[in-house]
């Protein structure tokens, strides 16, 4: 009960802010079940519902990446409460007609029926900067029970969700075909307008004024240096990523040809290739010792004289660390669908229970950083839920999967309150129009592109190798977070 007290926080506007956070998830959880099927019941095709659900995902990165430009000028409660309403005016929509054009240009500019990693959408990083200032004042241990309640919250409304999208099976009784999906629509449509009602009644969160600094020719050029620099690195980075895609895609593609007596341990190449990127910067970054200390040089005082740019995250880490957490719970019902052929209740009920256990890690995740700190925990569950990732489409038997899928999103997604807690504490750097196209394409390419590619897979009867691709980004996003101070 006292973790309860304490994650709901001692002010007002961090109650209100953990009740949206549950109210919204419970409308995520309802999305991303129920758009696809009610698609599929409208008579869409795979293709069609694939397009549709891609174009979502575009949409949503979008708004997720220019989520902060456009708290800038509206302000975090007016972004909020105008997405949430542009969420509710879309459910609306697909709850009152079956007009094509209709459902995608709702379905597509509200970002429904994506989310399955609980992220909560673009509104969820402003929602959790908001939670943070009220949190400056509290201790550390404080702040991160707050954080781990907003996360275990989320996934105990992803769970609700998609008990509640279960609902159509049963109002076929009284509503025949499509139009039984219709009433759960208007669920999320209510449950939307009430989250902007919410965030009304909220304090703080209003536009802030930019700050006009005239710095010095000094800090100038250090300013124009520290840009030029993030360019670079924004690129090489996008250029790493894009290597690794390639090298991966066409290895993959041409392995049985190439080596026709290895096939079995073909799905193990994207495993093979983050192992040699490691070893390879292991070896690079000892080699740079070895040559500064053959100089006489000191390697602790070249660090600590760049200041805070010496510790400064990889500037990919969010967004690969978002893939990663992505590509292991996107398509996971279809693989059981396709794998042990199971139907759509048995595979529900192993969802929402996925995300009940989830929620409980994220509480226990919480002790966790309390114990080890934020970035060692969040390392190490995420290397641990790398492994069973890996182990996954071994399992032979439905409920061993079953079982596994659940202990893979709670390692993967229950760390959310840390990882939250770990990137807001940063201080916000303005990033350049290089660094946001590569958040963009790095999240549209990957998660945009994932369900027709995981899709195709499972068609050509690969159901090792979308979980060896997913662990494979896991591994390299764990590596990366491993560079936070």
């Amino acid at each position: 009960m006292n973790w309860i007290r304490v994650g709901f926080g001692g002010h007002r506007t961090v109650r209100l802010l953990q009740c949206v956070a549950l109210l919204h998830s419970i409308c995520q959880g309802i999305s991303v079940v129920d758009v696809s099927l009610y698609l599929q019941s409208l008579g869409w095709n795979g293709l069609a519902i694939g397009g549709v659900l891609a174009v979502s995902g575009v949409f949503r990165s979008l708004w997720t990446v220019f989520s902060g430009d456009l708290t800038q000028y509206l302000g975090a409660k007016r972004f909020i409460m105008s997405f949430h309403l542009l969420s509710g005016a879309a459910a609306l929509v697909l709850s009152v007609t079956a007009n094509p054009v209709a459902i995608c240009c709702a379905t597509s500019l509200a970002g429904f029926g994506r989310g399955h990693s609980g992220s909560g959408g673009p509104t969820s990083p402003i929602e959790r900067a908001w939670l943070r200032a009220y949190t400056r004042q509290r201790d550390a241990r404080a702040t991160s029970v707050i954080f781990g309640m907003n996360a275990a919250l989320g996934y105990l409304g992803m769970c609700i969700g998609s008990l509640i999208a279960a609902l159509p099976s049963g109002l076929k009784v009284w509503f025949s075909g499509a139009i039984a999906y219709r009433p759960v629509f208007v669920v999320v449509a209510v449950l939307s307008f009430a989250c902007s009602w919410i965030i009304h009644l909220a304090s703080g969160g209003e536009r802030k004024q930019r700050r006009s600094v005239q710095p010095s020719s000094d800090h100038d050029g250090a300013d124009v240096t520290g840009r030029r620099s993030n360019n670079r690195g924004a690129c090489s980075n996008l250029l790493v990523v894009a290597l690794i895609v390639i090298v991966v895609t066409v290895t993959t593609s041409h392995w049985n040809r190439w080596f026709p007596r290895a096939e079995r341990i073909g799905p193990l190449v994207p495993v093979l290739a983050v192992l040699i990127l490691f070893v390879g910067k292991l070896s690079y970054r000892y080699a740079v010792l070895a040559w500064h200390l053959s100089k006489g040089q000191s390697i602790s005082r070249r660090d600590t004289s760049s200041g805070q740019q010496a510790h400064a995250p990889n500037p990919l880490v969010n967004p690969i660390n978002s893939v990663a957490v992505a590509l292991s719970s996107t398509m996971t019902s279809y693989w059981f669908s396709a794998r042990f052929h199971a139907n759509e209740a048995l595979i529900g009920l192993v969802i929402s229970l996925s995300y009940l256990a989830t929620g409980v890690m994220a509480v226990v995740h919480t002790h966790l950083s309390n114990r080890l700190g934020q970035v060692k925990s969040l390392v190490v569950t995420q290397l641990y839920g790398a492994l069973l990732v890996l182990a996954l489409p071994f399992a032979p038997w439905f409920w061993l999967a079953a079982v596994l899928n659940a202990a893979c999103m709670s390692l993967n997604l229950g760390s959310r309150g840390s990882r939250s807690l770990v990137l807001t504490a940063r201080p916000r750097q303005p990033r350049s129009w290089q660094q946001r196209v590569t958040s963009v394409l790095v999240l549209t390419l990957t998660t945009g592109a994932w369900p027709v590619a995981f899709g195709h897979m499972l068609d050509e009867g690969e159901y090792i190798l979308p979980f060896s691709i997913a662990a494979s980004v896991q591994f390299l996003s764990a590596l990366w977070l491993r560079e936070i101070r």
